[in-house]
């Protein structure tokens, strides 16, 4: 069974966040300025295993389509 992986990306004020989970008590959260620190801050707090690095990198392009499209 494969579970989808849904992760928002919101803008409050002058902050993104991404957000992986149904709210920021329990999922996991990246902050910043710009879409990027954002991502960055997410991918620090998802974790540095290389796992996590896999799946950041295909939503690092997933988003970066989406805000080209923009």
């Amino acid at each position: 069974m494969v579970k989808e992986i849904s992760i928002k990306l919101t803008k409050d004020g002058d902050e993104y966040c991404f957000l992986l989970g149904e709210n920021l008590q329990e999922g996991i959260a990246g902050f910043g300025d710009t879409i990027l620190k954002a991502l960055d801050n997410f991918e620090e707090r998802w974790g540095n295993d290389m796992e996590s690095k896999h799946r950041i990198s295909h939503i690092e392009d997933y988003l970066i389509d989406v805000v080209d499209g923009l």
